[in-house]
């Protein structure tokens, strides 16, 4: 059965009956629904940082006709939620002219049941205003509101080397105000604790840390009932890194099915991950773990020596984790190569080294291994040698790649210039030798520097040239 029509009373056509007894095209052209909504408004724009004020007190950086600076804009319309939006575009304008046009487009529902859809465009104006953080740049007062302190307790800066080159590539240090180095860590210092609290959450997930909360009043204000208050966050990060030799607690041995209790680090990230060398059996440490029950390293990379390997036996059945297989190695210090004692170990490098190779390994002899870790395990025989990786003969040369660094506002305290490149140099092999490790940094291509030739002498692992980022290239992304 047909429903009956009527006649719209502007236009004459036929119709179905409704409220307003008129067409979609007669009510479109007779209501503006667009007429609840504002047509021009003022966004905040601090000139100094080139940063738009999003309100209350979130200051954006945002490009000209960009996603961000086009969400700051809906959010500074009246009434827009009274409607349903179906599109937002920028209208070009001069960029001089300090205006922003928004063309959007909205429908409604009217006289019950008739939905009418409608465009219009709203005018911004750019109005210059200082941000907090200028305005205290201006008047010589503290800038910072939270203060990030990442402390790691060992000798050396491998950690912090690594970890400003995991920063540089999330662009987590775009929000620091100030970065400061100290002997034992770095200083990260925010206009906003809610960019502090983002930073904690993010060295959380690199590495195994945890992290103490203080606050300071600094001013407060009772008739207007508001406080000026300092936030400080110390993040401990774990002492033990990558290659480390560690003896594991008894709690650990015992709950991990007897592993160990003697260790080397492979990898360091959110957990601790651990072999075996005398078993090739693998284990991870969660650092909510591992702060419940902390350890320290028995020895560090600095106790490491070089080794020659005479001989090396891969039984046929031998275990195997990985990359891993167990084998048993008769090597010598490389600097006694037939005139020294001749020493007897399993290694977890079975299929990595071969006779005549060297290795980087521990002589627990010369060690001081005394500690309260090692005297829990009473019936623990430490071993003789205990190898962590092959070593490659390096020619003097020049790499073709280079990392960026952090600007720094500050250095605090005496820094030694041969243990920093000592530090740089262990760093940069770990990167040549693990491609899980460079497969979180950026690595630059260094112009200035002569190709590689290639040496026989020379049999160093190197990067290859398709992993290199071009600095050009890069800085456009950046922009």
């Amino acid at each position: 059965m047909e429903l009956p029509t009527i006649l719209c009373c502007a236009c004459g056509t036929p119709i179905r009956p409704n409220d307003s007894n008129m067409c979609t095209l007669c009510l479109q052209g007779t209501i503006d629904i667009t007429r609840e909504l504002q047509a021009d408004g003022c966004i905040g724009f601090c000139k100094h940082c080139e940063r738009y004020l999003q309100p209350p007190k979130c200051w954006v950086q945002c490009e000209l006709e960009s996603k961000e600076l086009l969400t700051i804009c809906l959010k500074r319309m009246r009434n827009l939620a009274r409607f349903h939006l179906i599109d937002a575009a920028f209208v070009w304008t001069e960029p001089h002219s300090k205006r922003l046009k928004v063309k959007v487009t909205v429908q409604k529902e009217v006289y019950g049941g008739t939905v009418v859809q409608q465009g219009c465009v709203v005018e911004f104006v750019v109005a210059y205003q200082m941000c907090d953080h200028c305005q205290k740049q201006a008047t010589g007062t503290d800038i910072w509101v939270a203060k990030v302190q990442a402390r790691q307790k060992v000798d050396h800066k491998r950690t912090f080397l690594y970890l400003e080159q995991l920063l540089l590539k999330s662009r987590m240090h775009e929000n620091c105000t100030k970065i400061t180095e100290v002997p034992d860590g770095l200083d990260f210092w925010f206009g906003h604790v809610g960019h502090a609290r983002t930073m904690v959450d993010y060295l959380g997930s690199v590495a195994p840390t945890r992290f103490s909360h203080a606050e300071e009043l600094v001013s407060h204000d009772s008739k207007s009932n508001t406080a000026e208050i300092h936030h400080v966050f110390c993040v401990e990060i774990a002492t033990i890194c990558r290659d480390d030799l560690v003896c594991l607690p008894a709690k650990f041995h015992q709950s991990m099915g007897g592993l160990g209790p003697l260790c080397l680090c492979l990898r360091i990230n959110a957990n601790i991950v651990l072999i075996d060398p005398q078993t090739v059996r693998g284990a991870t440490i969660p650092a909510a773990l591992y702060w419940k029950h902390p350890f320290d390293s028995l020895c560090a990379v600095r106790h490491a020596i070089e080794f020659y390997v005479l001989d090396i036996d891969v039984e046929h059945n031998a275990p195997q984790n990985g990359r891993f297989v167990l084998a048993e190695a008769q090597v010598c210090r490389a600097s006694e190569v037939g005139r020294g004692p001749v020493y007897c170990c399993k290694t977890h490098l079975g299929n990595v080294l071969n006779v005549g190779d060297t290795a980087m390994g521990y002589l627990l002899g010369n060690i001081n291994c005394n500690t309260a870790l090692v005297e829990e395990h009473r019936r623990l025989a430490l071993p003789d040698v205990v190898l962590v990786s092959r070593s490659h003969a390096r020619a003097p040369r020049r790499r073709g790649w280079k990392l960026r660094t952090l600007e720094k506002a500050e250095v605090v305290g005496k820094q030694d210039s041969s243990a920093r490149l000592a530090d740089q140099e262990r760093l940069f092999q770990d990167l040549e030798r693990d491609p899980e490790l460079r497969a979180h940094v950026q690595l630059y291509r260094d112009a200035t520097a002569p190709s590689e030739p290639s040496d026989d002498e020379d049999d160093a692992p190197r990067v290859p040239a398709s992993e290199l980022i071009c600095e050009d290239s890069a800085s456009e992304l950046e922009g």
